[in-house]
């Protein structure tokens, strides 16, 4: 792996450590868009820590974190994207589904990703037109031809919840093998790419963290991301998606256009 990759992975793990101390005394101390969107002690402590590494190996990138104060546009420049605690809220209740997040990119594109997988204590990393690895073996994505023999995981943004579980219900919700929530985007993602989940489904208005290092471990893994449209994201207006293996995709997509009438 090159050196961007190599200390996105050493983040990784050090945030992964340090989380798995903190999970038991983590304190909340806001609130931010609503009453769901919380951050604790342990997101502000972790971003701390990965953004120094960074800023010590590399200190003229730029790094977008998103517990900072504020939020500038993405450039083509050098930039670290970071979501210190990917599922905030299952962290704070002790909850192990949450993850560390760490992409690099290069002229608005992610070129070496990061995350760590609470779930399962591992770190999954990609780097762009290498592939996507765990401890140096190359993951491919699973590639189950029918929906009842797929699991497939499904997370709505809080303030969606109750349309997205209707629609998810009647699109999906007889078809599948089976349906987890974990309530984090990075960690969805990141089980795709390990070839645990066959799918991962997005209702809401994701931010850039969310998915920055993710979208690198999916598509490496030869997986594919798309809006309900079918069309690739837009990381400058990201919107509700469907990422999985190639062969179901269209097969989800389907679904979920069906159900919308």
């Amino acid at each position: 792996m090159n050196q961007f990759t190599s200390l996105a992975v050493t983040a990784a793990e050090v945030a992964g450590e340090f989380l798995q101390k903190k999970i038991a005394s983590a304190r909340i101390l806001a609130q931010k868009a609503n009453r769901f969107d919380i951050v604790t002690d342990a997101d502000i402590q972790t971003q701390k820590l990965i953004s120094e590494m960074i800023a010590k190996k590399f200190p003229e990138h730029k790094i977008l974190g998103e517990e900072a104060k504020k939020h500038q546009p993405l450039s083509s420049d050098f930039t670290w994207i970071i979501d210190p605690i990917d599922g905030t809220g299952a962290f704070s209740t002790g909850l192990p589904t949450y993850s560390s997040s760490i992409a690099l990119f290069k002229d608005k594109k992610p070129i070496s990703g990061a995350v760590f997988l609470a779930i399962n204590n591992t770190v999954v990393y990609a780097e762009k037109g290498e592939g996507s690895f765990i401890k140096g073996k190359k993951l491919k994505v699973r590639e189950v031809v029918n929906l009842n023999e797929a699991s497939v995981g499904f997370d709505p943004f809080y303030e969606h919840r109750e349309k997205a579980f209707a629609l998810f219900g009647k699109s999906l919700g007889g078809k599948l093998f089976m349906i987890p929530m974990i309530w984090s985007q990075a960690a969805g993602l990141a089980l795709i790419a390990s070839g645990i989940f066959d799918g991962y489904i997005v209702f809401g208005k994701p931010k850039i963290w969310d998915i920055a290092a993710g979208i690198l471990l999916v598509e490496e893994a030869g997986g594919i991301i798309s809006n309900l449209q079918g069309n690739p994201l837009s990381l400058s207006l990201i919107e509700s998606y469907v990422a999985s293996g190639k062969t179901i995709h269209r097969k989800l997509l389907s679904s979920i256009k069906s159900a919308q009438g």
